[in-house]
């Protein structure tokens, strides 16, 4: 529950500067799917 809430804010905040850090995007999406998974 609390790793879902995580990835909801995590979401939003990379979509606010996705222009700027899309390769971190990709980078932390991986790392967040690693922790759920």
């Amino acid at each position: 529950m609390l790793a879902g809430e995580i990835s909801r804010n995590h979401g939003t905040f990379h979509q606010a500067a996705q222009g700027k850090i899309s390769a971190l995007y990709v980078t932390d999406n991986q790392a967040i799917n690693s922790l759920i998974a």
